[in-house]
């Protein structure tokens, strides 16, 4: 999801796996946008589109990623998620990524100037954290079957132990939690799930 322009996903929130060099169908998990503000210019330089491309902006608002059954965004072993995020502000409890197909995975901004990485399955609950500020900061996140490492502008900042996600058919949300109403208060750019 570059967000960067027309043809690479813009203000629609498109699926752009395969027109980015990847393999499969590209209109997959095209996201459902939900009152998110697309703003042309503002986000990240970005490789295809350059300076000034396109980012969307969330206060009370989510897109919406379908889960496909037949072609299933969750992973069930390592996997990757990267964004920028440029918070306008960090003080309250605010979901960046819903991924309930992971089964209970959620990114969150709390404590005031960190952004979490959580898990809860069952009576389990792991998280990993960076602290966060409101400017643009790129996060990113690997899983290798065992170990969560997050990082933040490419340096690493916290590392854990997961279970591991377990995989299901749920829609998932992009800068927001639909049920408790819970919402990202800034801009997310070029989301990327590996």
């Amino acid at each position: 999801y570059p967000f960067d322009s027309s043809e690479y996903g813009g203000s629609n929130a498109d699926d752009v796996t395969a027109i980015i060099g990847g393999s499969g169908d590209d209109t997959a998990y095209d996201g459902t946008v939900n009152g998110a503000t697309y703003q042309s210019s503002g986000g990240v330089t970005d490789i295809n589109a350059g300076a000034n491309s396109g980012a969307f902006d969330f206060s009370n608002d989510t897109i919406e990623i379908p889960n496909n059954v037949t072609q299933d965004l969750t992973p069930t072993g390592t996997f990757s998620i990267t964004f920028w995020i440029n918070a306008d502000s960090l003080g309250s409890y605010q979901y960046v990524l819903d991924l309930k197909a992971f089964f209970d995975y959620k990114m969150v901004i709390r404590n005031s100037n960190s952004i979490y990485f959580e898990e809860f399955t069952g009576s389990v609950e792991n998280d990993v954290e960076v602290p966060l500020s409101t400017t643009y900061t790129h996060i990113g996140l690997t899983y290798d079957n065992k170990s969560v490492e997050m990082y933040k502008n490419g340096s690493i900042g916290d590392t854990a132990t997961f279970s591991g996600p377990e995989g299901r058919s749920q829609t998932q949300y992009i800068g927001g939690q639909q049920d408790s109403q819970r919402f990202t208060d800034g801009v997310l750019d070029d989301i990327r799930f590996y």
